[in-house]
């Protein structure tokens, strides 16, 4: 199974978010902190690149549901590639505070130019990209602190452009989430649809959950022995897939395991935090590696 999901409004929003950055300030670029290398599309950063005039922030959003070892190493990584980086959730407050006033910091040379010119309350034009279901609306409905943008738990919701004011001093461009047409490899693949980035109705989802279960056995073979009530992750991982479904009670007539039931759970489990604190990816592993060179 290789997945891929390119609708067609993608390549227009792609020329859109080229053609409307001469009107803004600032880029805050959107990831998910559980994928960031698979989460960050190749077309949107060679977008901001040709554009160095520009303040550009990558916000690694859903912090609270990636592992924070990691996510440390990924806000260092990135660091040292010279990108201004911030780790955080757009549901908490807090996170939001700091965005703002690191925002405020890096464009404070704009900000004293138009005190200069008797402009004292100037307002920063912002816009926010990246993949679809990464937190944008979410992050925007919160800074606007009114539903100015449409927010559901699936990707592909946004899918015009438009300016949302707060009363924080920041106009926000709202763009819509948007995926580049080949995914890459497997690893970047099974990570945007295990993550929600490609929408679960064109995805074989019991394949998409076995492997993101095998990388967790892989990964955080406590958080699955605790959660699933398994008494060892050494065996085959599909004798454990299987043992897993019995015990959250997934079960067809006859006592077999009903997979399909069990994979639309445990990837609910998964995306809401629910198995713990869960990074899919390190910045060292040689499967980021290999997908970060597989990008195209």
């Amino acid at each position: 199974m290789n997945i891929n999901w390119y609708p067609g409004h993608m390549a227009k929003s792609i020329r859109l978010i080229g053609e409307r950055l001469q009107d803004v300030d600032a880029v805050i670029e959107l990831c998910d902190a559980r994928i960031p290398q698979a989460s960050r599309n190749p077309a949107l950063e060679d977008l901001v690149l040709k554009k160095p005039e520009l303040v550009h922030i990558l916000w690694l959003n859903k912090a609270d549901l990636a592992d924070p070892l990691v996510t440390e190493a990924w806000r260092t990584h990135y660091e040292s590639k010279g990108l201004t980086v911030l780790a955080g959730s757009a549901l908490e407050a807090g996170d939001r505070k700091r965005l703002i006033q690191l925002v405020r910091k890096n464009l404070q040379g704009k900000i004293d130019r138009s005190k200069e010119k008797g402009i004292r309350a100037q307002t920063l034009r912002l816009m926010m990209i990246g993949i679809p279901n990464c937190g944008k609306s979410t992050l925007i409905n919160a800074l606007a602190g009114r539903k100015a943008a449409a927010v559901e738990d699936r990707p592909g919701v946004t899918r015009g452009i438009q300016w949302i004011r707060t009363s924080i001093g920041f106009d926000l461009l709202d763009m819509p989430g948007v995926l580049w047409p080949r995914l890459g490899n497997r690893h970047n693949q099974i990570a945007l649809a295990g993550t929600g980035a490609i929408q679960d109705r064109i995805l074989d989802i019991e394949t998409v959950a076995y492997e993101v279960f095998q990388m967790l056995i892989q990964r955080y073979p406590n958080a699955l022995k605790e959660r699933y009530k398994m008494t060892t992750v050494q065996e085959d991982p599909y004798a454990l897939w299987q043992q897993a479904a019995i015990k959250r009670g997934c079960v067809r007539s006859g006592g077999k395991p009903d997979e399909h039931r069990f994979a639309v759970l445990f990837l609910d489990e998964f995306r809401n935090g629910t198995i713990g604190r869960i990074s899919l990816e390190q910045p060292d592993d040689p499967e980021v590696l290999a997908a970060e060179e597989s990008k195209g």
